[in-house]
């Protein structure tokens, strides 16, 4: 259901008796005569009664407290920048975390795949100094599959 369109000329009337209410109240709220009857009680009123000896009463307009202090006496723009330190330091150290832990995926993916590279069966060589082919003995195959089976162990948890 759609909210009634309101006119510009109520919106002006509703701003001006606001205005008008908040003018009034101090004026309103300036003058209390007190005075007693015959019988001895004791009335209040902001106008006088006539013939009675009346007391004028000073009302005085309550002002705001200041507002209250801000946590440990801090400002609300202290607080601000506080917030915002940490908020970037809680973002640098979620990135940290996502880079470490990307890092931490690619050295179990290394691990796995030369573990499967070491299981295959198929002929194995290195090339040493001089730029020819030393093909693996199955001793050391097998410790170099062992190794790498302790490194996926390590690296993907």
């Amino acid at each position: 259901m759609r909210a009634p369109k309101s006119t510009g000329r109520s919106d002006l009337r509703a701003l001006a008796a606001a205005c008008l209410a908040i003018l009034a109240g101090p004026a309103a709220a300036g003058e209390v005569y007190r005075w007693v009857d015959a019988d001895g009680k004791a009335h209040f009123s902001d106008t006088p009664p006539v013939r009675q000896k009346v007391e004028k009463i000073e009302i005085r307009p309550v002002m705001p407290s200041p507002p209250a202090a801000t946590t440990q006496g801090r400002s609300w723009q202290q607080q601000v920048e506080e917030s915002n330190l940490r908020r970037a330091r809680q973002e640098k150290q979620e990135k940290a975390d996502e880079r470490n832990k990307q890092q931490a995926e690619q050295k179990c993916l290394a691990a796995r795949r030369s573990l499967d590279t070491l299981n295959r069966g198929r002929p194995l060589y290195r090339v040493d100094k001089n730029g020819e082919r030393v093909y693996l003995e199955d001793d050391q195959r097998k410790a170099e599959a062992e190794a790498a089976r302790r490194r996926v162990e390590a690296d993907c948890r």
